[in-house]
């Protein structure tokens, strides 16, 4: 059964902090003028400089108002990215077969998939869903950093993988019979067209996400799609964590939307929200108690006990089932 410690939410730690003047919204394109300040930390690294965040009185979205000149060092400084493994070569034989079989499973593509599916746990298991692609579908996965999901939906037996990242070191390797892995931006790639455009918890990190969606939109081929993974301020953990909640990542997020926002983003660029798959984690509440405790990412990795470890997914698992976890996958289509 679940205990209830964590689902108390402490005044001294939730907004308001700061009444502001007038901020516009990055999110809904609002002028606020009884929106709230969360001054939160950077505590990944665990520099502990605040910046200041708009709580949007409109859509209740986190906008950071002030973007820092010198925002790269926050993401050199042992940031996760590019510190996947290496690209590997397409797995062969008997497991390539079995993992295969699972990826049919969870794409609907095959009811004898479906017991590999179970067994196996493909990585994409949390927020794909069935008919949204295919093993042979064109995808696109917008800041793919080293490539390592692509590399991992590759040994499931997706063939036409492509990852793009502007900030891929000068010397990065891409195999022949791999993902294909480019040092571009969205706009680079204007004259292709795929099934999937995926960005896994990138949208965040853009400055402008209005433009943002609608770059992945010009992307689409007939019938395709955007999936947008990305953290939620309307969620329990920002309630309880307020500025010490791990997603609010400061200052490397420069907005975190609510599903509302959400919404609003994708209506404006044409597009419409199919599904929506709840897939937060127990990180929520790991990384949210050692940024309490004022420690970074880091200096935290073994400070909770396996029961401890296991409570907080199951309260993640909780949450997911009742909308209410601090993630989720957005699946957008054309309007119409």
């Amino acid at each position: 059964m679940l205990g209830s410690e964590y689902f108390r939410c402490p005044p001294s730690l939730s907004p308001p902090l700061e009444r502001q003047t007038m901020k516009k919204c990055r999110i809904c394109l609002r002028e606020s003028h009884d929106g709230i300040i969360i001054r939160a930390p950077e505590m990944m690294i665990g520099t502990k400089e605040e910046f200041d965040y708009l709580h949007c009185s409109t859509c209740g979205g986190l906008s950071l108002i002030s973007i820092p000149e010198n925002l790269s060092w926050y993401y050199e400084q042992k940031y996760y990215s590019f510190a996947s493994r290496n690209i590997s070569r397409p797995k062969v034989g008997f497991k390539a077969a079995i993992r295969r079989r699972a990826a049919l499973g969870k794409l609907g593509s095959s009811n004898v998939g479906d017991r590999f599916a179970h067994w196996v746990r493909p990585v994409y298991f949390n927020w794909i869903f069935r008919g949204c692609m295919s093993l042979d579908s064109r995808i696109l996965d917008v800041g793919c950093g080293s490539g390592a999901l692509l590399q991992e939906m590759s040994s499931y037996g997706f063939s036409n993988l492509t990852g793009i990242d502007p900030f891929l070191p000068d010397d990065h390797m891409s195999l022949a019979e791999g993902p294909r892995i480019l040092k571009a931006y969205m706009k680079d790639m204007r004259d292709e067209r795929f099934d999937v455009v995926m960005l896994h918890h990138v949208f965040e990190h853009l400055e402008d996400p209005q433009r943002s969606i609608m770059e992945a939109r010009d992307l689409l081929s007939a019938g395709g799609r955007v999936l947008i993974r990305v953290p939620l301020a309307d969620s329990y953990a920002f309630r309880k964590y307020g500025r010490f909640w791990v997603q609010i990542d400061a200052p490397r997020h420069i907005f975190i939307p609510t599903a509302s926002g959400m919404y609003g983003l994708a209506e404006r660029a044409g597009l419409q929200i199919e599904n929506i798959i709840y897939d937060s984690s127990g990180f929520q509440f790991s990384g949210s108690e050692a940024y309490l405790r004022g420690m970074s990412i880091e200096q935290s990795a073994n400070i909770f006990s396996k029961s401890e470890g296991g409570r907080f997914h199951d309260y993640s698992i909780f949450l997911n089932l009742i909308r209410d976890g601090d993630s989720a996958s957005f699946w957008l289509r054309l309007a119409g």
